[in-house]
């Protein structure tokens, strides 16, 4: 079964659409897990900080 040549380029366009949709999210997530290291990171400095107070 072939596809016309028109067909084609739609499903091509269609599915690099969805591709760089998913780059983005991707992107989005390291941002987001990177913040939440950094959180991480200053929330363990607090609980250090407020142990030694004791």
């Amino acid at each position: 079964m072939e596809i016309p040549v028109a067909e084609a380029a739609k499903y091509a366009a269609g599915i690099a659409g969805y591709l760089a949709k998913i780059d983005r999210s991707l992107e989005r997530s390291r941002k987001r897990q990177a913040e939440i290291a950094k959180l991480k990171v200053r929330t363990r400095a607090t609980l250090a900080e407020l142990k030694a107070l004791r």
